[in-house]
């Protein structure tokens, strides 16, 4: 047997394996994409308005007020909302 038909042996024992459970699966397949189990991402420092900027607290403001005003921006009239007959 060749390398690459062992592998697609082995993956398809894993997937048949756990198809039901996606926690286990995906357990299992990390190690084999090179998946990192920890998501959290750090940034020390972000670009904004062409300047680095590595304040926490400058940081925090501007995301608070990018978010804040987003809906604005998004829908800038205001949506009719229907009024109950009574």
């Amino acid at each position: 047997m060749t390398k690459r038909i062992c592998k697609q042996l082995y993956y398809g024992e894993i997937l048949t394996e756990y198809k039901n459970n996606m926690k286990e699966l995906w357990k299992n397949l990390r190690p084999i994409i090179g998946k990192p189990k920890n998501k959290t991402i750090t940034c020390n420092e972000f670009l904004m308005d062409g300047k680095k900027e590595d304040n926490e607290t400058k940081i925090a403001n501007i995301f608070c007020e990018y978010f804040t005003n987003l809906g604005k921006k998004t829908f800038p009239t205001k949506f009719l909302v229907p009024q109950r007959i009574t």
